[in-house]
């Protein structure tokens, strides 16, 4: 006789063949993508599904061969999926897949965990991976400063650290010549807020501060690992009154050999009064590289790390200028790492004027560089930047691809 818990295995592979036979069946669609004027390769698709596709199974691409390719869902947006095109596409060419549901694995709960993107959460840090490889790090909770710099640049709801795919660290917490830059963050410098000033970048005022609120969702496939978590900018001058609500999505993946991870930021005025971002040198979206990547004032124009922006300028020339991206590379651990950043066409005033800091590893994309605007409720300030890590010197080419991408995306049908 068959035991009672063998009836219930048997009953459960029973309906979920059936269902595998009911996916296969009804949930195929044709996709076709078209290169354009621009010849793809390792490029980062995304497609919305048919409006009577169902949003709550697994999809996946089937080429004209038959093999398979993964995507996954956005954060946030079930409908729309993502993909990095796993072969080149020549200027003018289309190619043609069928999109099908991921019918249930009868047995999947026996299988190992597959090799990819991941998750990880603990003592306040949340972390995005790939496989064993930690990509980024985002501090949920408060992180204190190491001993010798005041309590006060105690920060959360930034990016440290942030990894290229052999492990080398290129970007720096806390450190000496400016404890305020954080890793990769937010904050404006020179604003208005109810009549008197708040600076949310410079810690050390005690005016402003940005503080991590809580995460939203956490999301780890076989093409990315992501979240959305929500922040709070604080005017300090009035005990801790929150004045912007921040929105941010990360999501993290592999391509061809490089990290790429990207961020978007939405800021909306948190009360009826209006945010004054004023027109200033410095303030938005930063990065700040490691120490080891300072530029000694007394070395008479050697370098420990290389600026290039996509105008080929280095970090004086750079300095103001609007590139469509910026790179910094130097040595770590005796071997060179590369750090990327560019911005989306729907930015503001794209493209965004760069500080370049004339000897310290650090450069931020500042709008308010060309003038005064204002963030409200009604009128919030999304902001989308793409970041690339890798091993290895700059690559202009593979960035100047990776822009058009962005500008000019693969369609899909």
């Amino acid at each position: 006789m068959m035991p009672r818990n063998g009836f219930l295995l048997f009953g459960t592979v029973v309906l979920l063949l059936g269902q595998a036979v009911s996916l296969a069946a009804e949930l195929t669609y044709p996709l076709t993508i078209h290169a354009g004027d621009h010849a793809r390769t390792h490029s980062v698709v995304e497609f919305s599904l048919p409006e009577q596709a169902r949003a709550d199974v697994a999809w996946e691409l089937v080429d004209e061969r038959g093999i398979a390719t993964p995507t996954q869902s956005l954060l946030g947006q079930p409908r729309r999926f993502v993909w990095p095109l796993s072969e080149p596409l020549s200027a003018g060419q289309s190619r043609n897949y069928t999109l099908r549901a991921v019918p249930p694995s009868p047995l999947s709960h026996r299988a190992e965990a597959p090799r990819g993107p991941g998750l990880r959460d603990t003592e306040g840090k949340h972390s995005l991976r790939d496989a064993a490889e930690e990509i980024l790090t985002y501090h949920t909770a408060t992180s204190p400063p190491p001993a010798g710099i005041a309590a006060y640049y105690a920060r959360s709801g930034h990016i440290h650290p942030l990894k290229t795919p052999s492990g080398k660290i290129v970007t720096a917490e806390f450190p000496a010549d400016h404890a305020h830059q954080h890793g990769v963050f937010f904050a404006w410098v020179q604003t208005q807020f109810a009549g008197h000033e708040v600076d949310f970048w410079n810690q050390g005022k005690r005016i402003g501060n940005v503080r991590h609120r809580r995460v939203v969702e956490s999301q780890a496939g076989q093409v990315y690992a992501g979240f959305v978590s929500e922040l709070e900018h604080l005017d300090l001058t009035a005990g801790e009154k929150v004045v912007l609500h921040e929105t941010w999505r990360v999501m993290a993946m592999t391509v061809e050999d490089a990290y790429l991870i990207d961020i978007e930021s939405t800021q909306t005025a948190a009360t009826d009064e209006p945010l004054k971002i004023q027109k200033y040198h410095y303030g938005g979206f930063g990065w700040r590289g490691p120490s080891d990547w300072l530029l000694p004032k007394d070395m008479n124009g050697a370098t420990s790390c290389e600026f290039l922006t996509s105008a080929g300028q280095d970090r004086v020339q750079g300095n103001h200028t609007r590139p469509q991206w910026v790179s910094v590379t130097g040595q770590v651990s005796g071997d060179l790492g590369t750090v990327a950043i560019f911005g989306h066409p729907t930015n503001r005033h794209h493209p965004q004027p760069v500080r370049l800091h004339p000897d310290k590893p650090y450069f931020c994309f500042a709008p308010c560089v060309l003038g005064e605007f204002e963030i409200t409720q009604a009128q919030p300030l999304t902001s989308r930047y793409r970041i690339i890590t890798h091993d290895g010197p700059a690559r202009p080419e593979m960035y100047d691809q990776r822009v058009r991408d962005w500008a000019l995306p693969i369609t899909v049908r």
